[in-house]
């Protein structure tokens, strides 16, 4: 139980960051839709994790196949985050993303559209 508590809190104060984050990305008439689409992926995923993962997965094969698919997304999501944080792309490339360029120019507003 005391697990479950604390991973409550990880999460409540992952994504509270989150919002922030996606918040301070956008324009200021932006944010509400920034915002929203954070919290939309959180319910997407919830949904659609739930079906094919616990019924789907969970059933066809083993109850611990939904966890090892869970497990090959993180390591690929950290891949992400790792080359991210480098400043180049997982393909090498190091050309910016879409927006990410404007946003330097426009002085930090508008840089991604929602």
């Amino acid at each position: 139980m005391v697990g479950r508590v604390v991973a409550a809190l990880c999460h409540g104060a992952f994504f509270s960051v989150g919002a922030v984050v996606a918040s301070g990305m956008v324009a200021e008439n932006k944010k509400g839709s920034a915002i929203a689409l954070v919290f939309g992926g959180l319910t997407a995923a919830n949904v659609l994790g739930a079906g094919i993962g616990g019924l789907t997965l969970g059933a066809g094969y083993s109850f611990v196949s939904p966890l090892w698919v869970g497990a090959a997304l993180a390591v690929a999501g950290l891949g992400v985050a790792v080359a991210g944080a480098r400043g180049g792309s997982p393909s090498g490339s190091r050309a910016a993303a879409p927006g990410v360029a404007g946003r330097a120019e426009n002085g930090g507003a508008g840089g991604v559209r929602l």
